[in-house]
């Protein structure tokens, strides 16, 4: 790479669990990275407790909201020599503009793609049902046409959980093309000198974090609790998050405890023995790289992307989606078999060193520089094929 900037990244916005991983990749590489995005906070998440990333080294830019045709043409013949990286790329108008104009220019491109919705439930609230079943209807058919007119001109695809690497198969995509990757978050310093979590009275301490709605499986998870509590099984579930915790009121052994302010996710899970995160459709969950970071094992639903990483690194287990006798059981059984958990939480911190943006830093410039017919050979640090 020729060019000062060796790395372009085109988002919506820059969040901390990619800029993270851009900075890693900026840092090992030795070449400098610019990152377009088309807005500097999303609304939606801002309400919810999210902020501007954190990662203030990376060099920016805000996309204009006129002109876009030329602007993209020419940051695209600017930078025509570097790696571009498309995160979430079909997510707004203006990016799929950019991304087709520089597959049509030959630049070397490459995704970071989620899995499309294949549920109807919203991905911020519970309304509009009726158009969130209209799109999940139509994803499909529209990834196989950005498949056919890309599988030949990307380099490749970071697939974010096996469900896009599925998805990406199904619509024509080379697999020699798919990369496993996630996202991820660092070890965050602690801020107080709180022991580890410990059973009190003998009553296991478990949390869920994420908005209350039912794309996370929230009503699952209150019910599971109400039928647990129903047998005396004693055990308390703590909800931290955005959205109307009223449907909590009353419910036997749960517990609402607001939001977490943001970039404290790591502190206060760590007062807990495991994170449950039973989610209908979750393109990853970043708070279970915030568990794990935190010494605390989780129990994800296998609709959770990053759940199969969980499990796969020993860490964490997995349930059926949308099942509350596979989540009752799985719950009950790591409150009857502490040693169980135990054997859990000690892989964290193998799992949390692997779960690092400096190792998917390395993995995604292993890709890059490997030859093309070599890429696919390059190995995943946090799944293995098929």
């Amino acid at each position: 790479m020729n060019s000062s900037i060796g790395f372009v990244t085109w988002q919506p916005v820059l969040t901390d669990h990619q800029a993270y991983t851009y900075l890693a990749l900026e840092d090992l590489s030795g070449v400098k990275l610019l990152s377009f995005v088309t807005a500097n906070e999303d609304p939606i998440r801002k309400s919810q407790g999210w902020t501007e990333t954190r990662v203030d080294a990376l060099k920016t830019e805000l996309i204009p909201s006129k002109n876009l045709i030329s602007y993209y043409y020419h940051q695209l013949q600017k930078y025509r020599h570097s790696v571009h990286i498309f995160a979430s790329p079909f997510q707004e108008l203006g990016l799929i503009m950019a991304l087709f104009m520089g597959a049509l220019m030959g630049v070397k491109l490459y995704l970071i793609s989620e899995p499309y919705s294949p549920v109807s439930a919203g991905s911020y609230d519970d309304g509009g049902l009726g158009l969130s079943r209209l799109k999940s209807r139509l994803r499909p058919f529209l990834y196989w046409c950005y498949t056919l007119i890309l599988r030949r001109r990307v380099s490749g695809i970071f697939a974010i959980s096996r469900l896009s690497e599925r998805q990406y198969r199904r619509a024509g995509m080379p697999v020699d093309k798919l990369f496993p990757f996630g996202y991820f978050v660092p070890r965050a310093p602690s801020k107080s000198t709180r022991p580890p979590a410990e059973r009190r009275d003998n009553c296991p301490r478990f949390v869920f974090v994420g908005s209350l709605i039912r794309r996370k499986g929230v009503y699952l998870l209150i019910e599971a609790m109400r039928l647990i509590n129903e047998k005396k099984v004693r055990c308390m579930m703590d909800f931290y998050g955005p959205g109307d915790p009223s449907f909590l009121v009353g419910c036997a052994g749960v517990r609402y405890c607001g939001k977490i302010p943001f970039g404290d996710a790591q502190e206060v899970i760590s007062g807990y023995e495991l994170l449950v995160l039973p989610s209908i459709h979750d393109g990853w969950g970043v708070v279970v790289n915030e568990a794990i970071c935190a010494g605390v094992p989780v129990l994800c639903s296998d609709a959770t992307g990053a759940g199969s990483v969980a499990a796969y690194l020993g860490a964490g287990r997995m349930f059926k989606s949308g099942s509350l006798d596979a989540l009752i059981e799985a719950i009950e059984e790591l409150i009857d078999h502490h040693d169980s958990l135990s054997s859990l939480k000690e892989a964290t911190s193998s799992a949390a060193s692997t779960l690092q943006p400096s190792i998917a830093a390395a993995y995604m410039l292993d890709i890059f520089n490997a030859p093309k017919e070599q890429r696919s050979a390059c190995s995943s640090p946090w799944s293995s094929r098929g």
